[in-house]
């Protein structure tokens, strides 16, 4: 068991940092294009 959740683990951070890297980006658009108005 101990050895399944690191790699799930790891995936998941994975999923979530990418999620917000994501995120992020859209908000870099989003105020770029704000601030280009």
């Amino acid at each position: 068991m101990a050895e399944a959740t690191g790699p799930v683990d790891r995936r998941a951070a994975l999923k979530a940092k990418s999620r917000r890297a994501i995120l992020d980006a859209a908000a870099d658009l989003m105020t770029r294009r704000r601030t280009a108005d």
